[in-house]
């Protein structure tokens, strides 16, 4: 997001110089080009950036917010650049979109917890060897192909893709019909598109604020309403000539917009594979332009062939039609994050006062419980073993081990609340030492990489967890 702001205040900064000098339109239209296409790698990260921000139960009003600051710098931005280039300084204003950028790259920057950085190194400072060395840099079809076959794995996720797409198909074909409706159904000039564009972002302003109290398992009934109810204002704009009515439907469609796009996101961060999230978004913005493209496309053709009167049922009828479909499969999304959200609120609150998550975020926390692997070893079984390769790091929910070295013979015994193999897995370590149950034994396992991730945003190793490990050291490995 940093290098993304970096190149946009670049470009913009070209523009003013271009624009003080008096180019041709055509360069600072090919820098503006430039600039927006840069907004989609932002985009993407910037949702799933969110999620490592806020616990689950704040994501819906984290994004309402980021919504209603979105409405609002639509509103004020081209007022404001408007402003300066009517006073003659369209330079000054350029100078100012860069200036914004900076600062976008500055407060992004004061943050600390949104990952990032060599993946190869871990928050001892060590080089994790495990990675492969010759690993190669991702490519962009390799990209598209890995969240392909993650839409294709996770529940709901081409439930959501499949939306979207015919929400922007729809508005698609909206955009075109638009200029049709204000000159034609409602006897407005050209300009009368932006008063209908200016009522749909009230309708989302209005609304913003509200749509976090759409969350729970009502979000995808209310996702897929939305999109029901955009479509039905597209179609009953085929049967009005009133002014007041058509503004009246554009606020009904603008609330209904951004209501979808606040829980379309959330889903999406609920369901997706943490590591997946921002190529899944990048995808679905891929998939959600070409559509919008054809529907502006098809557009022309149907209001040829068919008439303004029948495009407009055409493409809100798709729009219900397609949202009623998918609606059940979106339902369930909701209903099984938030049964999921239910089941890891204990095991959180839990974890929350162990010295192992000392200072973790409330969503580290969260993701390591969604990912935990609960197991239940006998009495006199061995849970990990002197030398192997160290995968996971164990807590103790229920009963007790004991702790044992090939030199030292027996170290330790740990209870509930105890952890075990932090040394293994922070170090890049064989075990250093076996691990058996006492008595009938439950353990939460968590791999390597998702503890690395639940602790890696903190700028030094949790305390509890730095002296427990250089204690536990000092007992069987003094060299080390």
């Amino acid at each position: 997001m940093i290098t993304v702001d970096g190149g946009r205040a670049a470009l913009m900064t070209v523009a003013c110089v271009a624009a003080a000098a008096d180019s041709p339109a055509i360069v600072i239209v090919a820098i503006a080009t430039l600039a927006a296409a840069l907004a989609t790698p932002h985009d993407a990260a910037a949702v799933a950036a969110t999620p490592l921000l806020v616990p689950e139960d704040d994501l819906v009003a984290a994004n309402a917010a980021e919504a209603t600051v979105n409405q609002l710098a639509w509103f004020i931005g081209p007022a404001v650049g408007a402003l300066l280039v009517a006073a003659g300084n369209a330079p000054v204003a350029l100078a100012v979109n860069a200036a914004a950028f900076i600062v976008s790259a500055g407060l992004i920057a004061s943050l600390r917890d949104l990952g990032g950085g060599n993946p190869r190194t871990s928050v001892t400072g060590e080089t994790n060897d495990n990675v492969e060395a010759d690993a190669s840099e991702p490519s962009i079809v390799g990209d598209l192909v890995a969240s392909a076959g993650v839409l294709r794995r996770t529940p709901g996720l081409a439930a959501l893709t499949g939306l979207l797409a015919i929400v922007l198909f729809a508005y698609g074909i909206e955009e075109v019909a638009q200029v049709l409706v204000a000159q034609q159904r409602l006897g407005m000039t050209a300009g009368g598109v932006g008063v209908l564009n200016a009522c749909l972002g009230v309708g989302g302003l209005l609304l913003a604020p509200f749509a976090g109290r759409f969350g729970g398992e009502r979000a995808g009934a209310t996702l897929g309403a939305s999109a029901i109810i955009m479509g039905l204002t597209l179609a009953l704009l085929a049967t009005t000539a009133n002014v007041v009515v058509a503004g009246a439907l554009a606020t009904v469609e603008g609330g209904a917009n951004i209501t979808f796009d606040i829980l379309l996101i959330t889903l999406l961060q609920r369901c997706s594979p943490t590591t997946e999230l921002a190529r899944v978004y990048a995808l679905q913005a891929s998939v959600g332009a070409g559509l919008q493209l054809g529907g502006t496309l098809i557009a022309p053709t149907l209001l040829d062939q068919c008439g303004l009167t029948a495009t407009l049922l055409i493409g809100g009828g798709a729009l219900v039609g397609v949202a009623a479909l998918i609606l059940p499969a979106v339902r369930s999304i909701s209903a099984r994050t938030e049964a999921e959200r239910r089941r890891l609120a204990p095991l959180v609150a839990q974890w929350r006062n162990i010295g192992v998550f000392d200072g973790a975020s409330e969503r580290s926390l969260e993701r390591v419980a969604r990912v935990a692997v609960t197991t239940t070893s006998p009495p006199g079984s061995t849970i990990i073993c002197e030398g192997d390769l160290a995968e996971a790091l164990f807590i103790i929910v229920r009963g007790h081990v004991s702790i044992d070295t090939r030199h030292h013979g027996h170290v330790r015994r740990l209870g509930p609340g105890d952890w075990f193999g932090e040394i293994g897995i922070l170090r890049h370590t064989p075990r250093t030492a076996s691990v058996t149950a006492v008595d009938e034994v439950v353990t939460c396992s968590i791999a390597a990489s998702d503890f690395a991730a639940a602790i890696d945003a903190q700028v030094t190793m949790p305390g509890p967890l730095a002296r427990t490990m250089a204690t536990r050291l000092a007992r069987t490995h003094p060299l080390m």
